[in-house]
């Protein structure tokens, strides 16, 4: 009977200690894509992202380059099951505060460890070995010339950032002609000005 009653006890405070991680897991996100998306100068506010996207990426940043948050998470499970497991320690309250001050700092060290995440897969996805997909698309007619002395062109390629609501968030856009000229670090295009549009997953 008391065996039945201390695996109940256990579900009970995982099932407590799994809400409290869906809230961190949330922070994890929104902080990776707000300074990921500020490394391209873009407000995260423009493209309505969605809670579950928030969710998503706040678990897949640990097995990117959020390894700095195993030992947080491990750190806010492991603690407060030890404490509770001990009816010593729980009747303690210099222990509950010593618990609650850990989970307390655990999100600060879930916030900078995003953020580092982030600003470090940004850079990544700046540079020769990114991860973002390629795009290829034709401008619709007229189409601009990239610098006052060329030829006007209407067909570009760069790496897509992000699709939102029927806007195109494209780094690096370049003339597909090899025509030489400063690639923009960050262009928009609504879906009703481009052509031919490719994409090209790496």
């Amino acid at each position: 009977m008391e065996d039945r009653k201390a695996n109940s006890g256990i579900v009970t405070q995982v099932t407590q200690l799994f809400a409290l991680y869906v809230v961190y897991v949330f922070l994890s996100g929104w902080t990776f894509l707000d300074y990921y998306f500020r490394e391209f100068s873009v407000d995260p506010r423009w493209l309505d992202l969605p809670p579950q996207e928030l969710l998503v990426k706040g678990f897949t940043v640990l097995l990117t380059h959020g390894w700095w948050l195993w030992p947080i998470y491990a750190a806010m499970l492991i603690v407060p099951l030890i404490v509770d497991a001990r009816p010593g320690l729980q009747k303690r309250v210099s222990a509950r505060v010593i618990t609650s001050m850990i989970l307390f700092v655990a999100l600060f060290g879930v916030y900078f460890a995003s953020r580092s995440a982030a600003v470090a897969e940004a850079e990544n996805d700046k540079s020769v070995h990114t991860h973002l997909p390629v795009i290829l698309f034709s401008r619709k007619p007229p189409c601009p010339a990239p610098r006052s002395d060329a030829q006007p062109t209407c067909d570009y390629t760069g790496n897509v950032l992000a699709i939102r609501n029927g806007v195109f968030y494209v780094h690096h856009s370049t003339p597909a002609n090899g025509q030489r000229q400063p690639s923009l670090t960050l262009s928009i295009f609504r879906a009703e000005d481009l052509d031919n549009v490719r994409l090209i997953e790496h």
